[in-house]
């Protein structure tokens, strides 16, 4: 039966479907999606391996900083090697103030796989460049390989980010952002431990080596990922089409360039803006975060104590994201409140850097890591409901470029301000300022959201069920024909 409305009159007309396989009623049923299959959890897998080995190569230099300098020994000064080490992490950060929106805008008018492979390969490649330039003692050779390395590397986040979405957009997509964010970053805990007992048993080069063994490792994974999209998107546009249904995936539909920025939606502006600032509120305190320690709390230790103790206790908010990230996900898909979580979460950024200028710093580093889970969950996740399909590439690729462009000039702003005072104490209260405008822009973008008929903060769940058929989880990838049951069973006219 299809029931067509128009004029303010309902018209109901008998069409003719061919019974289905398991999961559709003889009168077919709503077009099926990736987010109702099965295989979603495998490609989760896969997407968590991938970032795992990205992540601990763009960690190495960092696990291996006085490893380097003993093995380059008395070719570089020590101001030298400081200005060459820098140089690995800066040319990998600043071109990807502008690729990830290139790489993005690439996602949506090539397509998602082709740019995994790119991105992939980039990583590969620089790393290999890294590693042989170690192994025959050029810096510069190095140098280049991060370059190399970082043309991939943002933007794969992108490519991971638009993959997921597609994946489990209506579904679990918090949770599934959330465990990829987790994972990844198991990546660079993994790097800080095993990198420099891998240069004391293999020498520097030697680390570096089995980190392009990673590198491969993912790329693997990143062909399997491939394959087994494709194969399900060529599966459903059968089932699809058999229920008479269009099968065109939207991603793919019409013509996508760099103008369409200009037509994305006030929320997505708005959710652009509180992720650079909130952001900038969080990651550049890292930076300073063992100066600031060691100079307010720990100078009365012996250097090596209090070194070991701010590294540890810097490392707080991170232990706490990569924990709850995934459960915060969960809570995200299950009861909506993505807006209102983000307004929360810029309120407690807020106080933690209050906190921090008045009591011991492991209750704020705790919160602070409460924060940035919440945040982390519940704006990624919010990109995909305020974009059309066709460009969610190239909206996920604006955001990381903005925020990559915002994390480069807080820094020299911090650094401006700790030089022209006495005390971390203005660094902070710069800090409270960014939150302060970011809790401004979350009460605005809640308004908004409101208008918009609570497009953030209505549930996973509520959107499913206006969307999608019934929960029955289907693997196209075991059902290659989509009508091989037809003869089978008894159709209704």
């Amino acid at each position: 039966i299809n029931a067509e409305s128009w004029g303010g009159i309902t018209h109901v007309k008998f069409v003719h479907v061919p019974a289905m396989t398991k999961g559709f009623s003889s009168f077919g049923g709503p077009k099926v999606e990736k987010a109702q299959l099965s295989t979603r959890w495998g490609v989760l897998v896969l997407a968590c391996i991938i970032m795992v080995g990205s992540y601990y190569c763009m960690d190495n230099p960092a696990a291996l900083k006085e490893p380097l300098k003993e093995y380059f020994g008395d070719r570089y000064t020590t101001d030298e090697y400081e200005f060459l080490y820098n140089l690995l992490y800066t040319l990998y950060a600043l071109p990807n103030v502008i690729l990830p929106l290139i790489g993005g805008f690439l996602i949506d008018k090539i397509g998602v796989r082709k740019m995994l492979l790119v991105f992939g390969a980039c990583i590969v490649v620089g790393q290999a460049i890294v590693a042989v330039g170690c192994s025959v003692q050029n810096f510069s050779t190095m140098l280049f390989g991060r370059f190399v390395f970082g043309l991939g590397g943002e933007s794969l986040n992108v490519g991971q980010s638009t993959m997921m979405a597609t994946w489990f957009k209506g579904k679990e997509l918090a949770f599934a952002l959330g465990l990829n964010l987790s994972i990844a970053r198991l990546g660079s805990v993994i790097n800080d431990v095993a990198s420099p007992v891998l240069a004391r048993s293999h020498g520097v080069p030697g680390a570096l080596w089995i980190g392009l063994a990673l590198c491969i490792a993912a790329f693997l994974c990143s062909g399997i990922l491939i394959y087994v999209d494709s194969r399900a998107e060529s599966t459903l546009k059968k089932r699809n089409s058999a229920l008479r249904v269009n099968s065109i995936d939207p991603s793919n539909s019409e013509e996508v360039n760099l103008s369409v920025i200009r037509y994305f939606s006030k929320l997505f502006w708005l959710l652009t803006v509180v992720t650079v600032i909130l952001y900038c509120s969080i990651l550049p305190f890292n930076n300073i975060a063992s100066s600031f320690l060691i100079e307010k709390w720990y100078h009365t230790m012996p250097k090596m104590d209090a070194e070991s103790k701010a590294g540890a206790v810097m490392g707080i908010p991170f232990i706490i994201s990569a924990v709850a990230s995934p459960f915060l996900g969960v809570f995200i898909d299950r009861y909506g409140g993505r807006a209102i979580l983000i307004w929360c979460a810029a309120v407690l950024v807020f106080f933690v850097h209050l906190m921090l200028i008045f009591l011991s710093p492991v209750l704020p580093l705790v919160c602070l890591g409460v924060s940035y889970s919440i945040f982390a969950a519940a704006v990624w996740p919010s990109i995909a409901y305020v974009v059309p399909a066709a460009t969610m590439g190239t909206a996920y690729g604006l955001v990381t470029a903005v925020q990559n462009a915002g994390l480069a000039a807080t820094p020299l702003i911090v650094a401006a301000i700790r030089t022209r005072s006495e005390s971390y104490d203005s660094v902070l209260l710069f800090f409270m300022s960014l939150a302060a405008f970011g809790i401004v822009i979350s009460v605005w973008l809640n308004i908004a959201d409101a208008r918009s008929g609570n497009v953030l903060n209505k549930t996973s769940v509520a959107t499913d069920k206006h969307t999608q058929p019934p929960e029955e989880e289907v693997n196209p990838l075991l059902q290659e024909d989509p009508l091989r049951n037809e003869s089978e069973t008894e159709t209704d006219p």
